[in-house]
């Protein structure tokens, strides 16, 4: 019976998914940076149900015919693009995604057109995370900014209006650690298996190391 074959999750959860990448967690920004639109798109049906129930004769009478067609025009011209702006804002939201892997954090900023941005931010160069949840509406609504640290560049990346920060915040220091762990396993691992291979070769090194380290001292 042979061994199972480790599972290729490339490409499977997200473009770009390495062959033994895990999504461990994924999330899209808090639904306040929606809240407006969510607001706006019945209050824009309830004016356009009440203009529709007005007594168009009266008006088309008191404006003339051709001042009532133009204004008619003109609302629904407006009303039309308020309608896709908002559902094209609602589909944007679903396709800005941040997405925790356990090799990297992936910041997928996408629109339904003409925009898509990708950040990579890779585990090993994470040096430290600032957690801010401040003010009132932040705490109700839980949610906050999480400023990640790179080793590599000096500014922070910043991932704005994260829904449940605590967590995610967690979720992060936890893969780093277990990242950190796995590292330093596999390189004792490799360790031994050198020092079983060749034995010999092990001793000559430890005992140039000595002698070099004697030489220093005299």
């Amino acid at each position: 019976m042979q061994p199972d074959s480790p599972i290729d999750s490339t490409n499977k959860h997200f473009k770009g998914q390495m062959a033994n990448e895990e999504v461990l967690c994924f999330c899209r920004k808090h639904w306040i940076v929606i809240a407006h639109y969510l607001a706006g798109l019945p209050i824009l049906w309830v004016i356009l149900l009440t203009i529709g129930f007005l007594d168009k004769g009266k008006i088309a009478e008191a404006l003339g015919e051709a001042v009532y067609e133009t204004i008619a025009i003109y609302i629904v011209i407006f009303a039309t693009y308020l309608n896709h702006r908002i559902f094209i804002r609602i589909f944007n939201y679903y396709l800005q995604t941040v997405i925790i892997t356990n090799y990297r954090i992936v910041d997928i900023d996408k629109s339904l057109f003409f925009k898509d941005q990708r950040s990579t931010l890779d585990v090993k160069e994470v040096q430290d995370l600032v957690l801010k949840k401040a003010g009132f509406f932040r705490t109700i609504l839980d949610f906050g900014e999480i400023d990640i640290l790179l080793s590599s560049v000096s500014e922070p990346h910043c991932l704005r209006y994260v829904p449940h920060p605590e967590y995610h915040f967690r979720k992060i220091n936890k893969t780093k650690r277990e990242y950190i762990d796995t590292r330093n396993t596999m390189k004792e691992v490799l360790r031994h298996t050198q020092e079983d291979r060749y034995p010999d070769i092990i001793i000559q090194e430890s005992q140039v190391n000595t002698m070099g380290q004697i030489h220093q001292n005299n």
